[in-house]
């Protein structure tokens, strides 16, 4: 009798002591636009590499001689189906730079004498350099 009366004290305490979990739906981030935005933020370097290692089968295409890059090229890269893995591919990647440059501009410090350079003069400097090397790169493949 004793043992089954301690058991039940024993039991008594935990559930006093419980503490309330307040339940939480799967979605409960989805009403937060910027942990949305921070979700998506994440999700894109998943694209990000996986576009990482494309480019690295690309180049071991190109390797393996002109014959198998052009057999690849024809058969991967110029179905009308391959345009759509790489627009989304490039909407993450916008993504994933821009949320980038905001969050750099916001955390760099950058000192002119004793006054703080305006992380908007900063994220306005990244943008311009990734315009310009954009460029760059563009003209060279065109020309190429």
């Amino acid at each position: 009798m004793m043992a089954n009366s301690l058991s039940h004290d024993v039991r008594e305490d935990r559930m006093k002591t419980k503490e309330y979990i307040r339940p939480m739906p799967a979605t409960w981030f989805l009403r937060n636009r910027y942990l949305v935005l921070f979700a998506l933020r994440e999700m894109s370097s998943f694209f990000v590499a996986g576009y990482a290692i494309f480019l690295m089968v690309l180049l071991a295409r190109q390797g393996q001689g002109r014959e198998a890059f052009n057999s690849f090229f024809n058969n991967v890269l110029q179905s009308r189906l391959s345009l759509i893995p790489h627009l989304i591919v490039l909407a993450f990647v916008v993504l994933h730079s821009v949320t980038s440059f905001d969050g750099m501009a916001k955390i760099m410090v950058i000192r002119r004498g004793e006054d703080r350079v305006s992380p908007a003069l900063i994220a306005v400097v990244l943008y311009a350099v990734w315009i310009i090397v954009s460029l760059l790169i563009l003209i060279g493949v065109l020309s190429w």
